[in-house]
């Protein structure tokens, strides 16, 4: 599949690398965090409206892409702590353990069944094939 890559500064003068494939790498997702660990990074957390928007706007328009909250008190996988939420209308709707962003909906989020299988991103300073 194609592989893309991108650099996303994280506001402390670093960079971190964040990558997604095409559909032929959908999973639901626990495997897409797996995935994403085994290459030493991790499903990207959110931590404000311009991250939001930048991974919006690099993805490519009508995918559901996963990323790392999910319902456990919507907990980040990263134990990142700050509330930051983008929810569309209606949402989070009570159905689902995880949550997704619509790149064709301005990137807001949708609770959504942990099984279904969406695209997804891997956020890290590296990441090891």
């Amino acid at each position: 599949g194609t592989q893309k890559r991108w650099g996303w500064s994280n506001g402390e003068n670093t960079s971190s690398q964040y990558y997604n494939w095409d559909s032929g790498h959908a999973k639901n997702w626990s495997d897409a965090q797996s995935y994403c660990r085994q290459h030493h990074t991790d499903l990207p957390t959110i931590h404000n409206s311009e991250q939001n928007n930048q991974m919006n706007r690099i993805i490519l328009s009508g995918w559901y892409i996963w990323f790392g909250l999910f319902r456990d008190s919507w907990e980040w996988s990263d134990k990142w702590s700050r509330f930051f939420r983008h929810w569309a209308v209606g949402q989070p709707s009570g159905s689902g353990d995880c949550v997704s962003m619509s790149t064709a909906d301005s990137g807001k989020w949708f609770q959504h069944s942990c099984d279904l299988q969406h695209h997804f991103i891997c956020h890290g300073s590296e990441f090891n094939i």
